[in-house]
């Protein structure tokens, strides 16, 4: 099964951010051919992809013992990027404390800090089609409120863009 380590915005972030982007879309009044969005209750903010895992009790097991006592980082979503076939908003965490919060995190997961660009995933396009340059401007200066993610979730998934998630385990964060 193919699993990644996640951070769940709360409610009121996503809520935000929802408003923040409907509010744009029906600005621009124009569609946007060939652009997925992504469910609100799928919204999360990926620390590292495991690809397949064989064992994933093992690997809930050494993320619960990597995670024990880490801190919960404050974080704020805002700004707006791509990549390619991506279009994403950005995490931003409040302070130096929290950026180091959040790298710990990242590590303790299995990723790369070196390597990470924390975001998320608003939607995805077809590559050969042009990059929604008018919602990234949109979205540039958007900044939501503050939230500390209470858990840190192993997650499993299928592959696409509707494939749903299912929770494998959670653990908290010092608050």
């Amino acid at each position: 099964m193919r699993a990644f380590t996640a951070l769940w915005p709360s409610e009121h972030v996503v809520d935000d951010l929802a408003a923040a982007l409907q509010a744009v879309r029906d600005r621009s009044g124009a569609p946007q051919p060939g652009l997925r969005f992504g469910s609100l209750s799928k919204w999360h903010l990926t620390l590292c992809f495991h690809g397949e895992l064989a064992d994933p009790a093992a690997e809930a097991h050494r993320l619960r013992a990597s995670v024990r006592d880490l801190p919960a980082p404050r974080l704020r979503l805002a700004g707006a990027g791509t990549f390619p076939g991506v279009l994403w908003v950005g995490v931003r965490p409040e302070g130096e404390a929290d950026s180091e919060a959040l790298t710990s995190l990242v590590t303790a997961a299995g990723g790369e800090p070196d390597d990470y660009r924390p975001h998320l995933t608003l939607a995805r396009w077809d590559r050969r089609r042009p990059k929604p340059a008018d919602l990234v401007a949109a979205l540039a200066d958007y900044a939501g409120p503050v939230w500390q993610p209470a858990t840190v979730a192993l997650l499993a998934s299928g592959a696409g863009d509707t494939a749903e998630f299912t929770s494998l385990a959670e653990f908290p964060l010092e608050r």
